[in-house]
């Protein structure tokens, strides 16, 4: 039921993440991240919002990887998340 979305909205997500090769922060679970000498990833999770950032090949192959999973929208570089301005 709808009680259960969230939950199983955020075990999908994290599968997939963790499936495409990158770790789940122990000390917060929303945020996944990896690092390997010159390329690195770190996507951040607030409900159904997801930021991306890392080099340009990563953040390209984890967008490409995200839209053939789901119907995904890219913003383009970001000004505001979750009511932070970013610059």
């Amino acid at each position: 039921g709808m009680h259960q979305a969230g939950l199983n909205w955020n075990d999908l997500i994290d599968q997939d993440l963790r499936n495409f090769g990158i770790n789940r922060m122990e000390h917060d679970p929303c945020v996944y991240y990896t690092m390997e000498k010159d390329k690195w990833l770190i996507v951040m999770i607030y409900v159904d919002d997801l930021l991306i950032s890392g080099d340009t090949e990563s953040v390209k192959e984890m967008t490409n990887f995200l839209k053939s999973k789901y119907n995904v929208s890219s913003e383009g570089p970001v000004k505001r998340y979750i009511g932070i301005g970013v610059d």
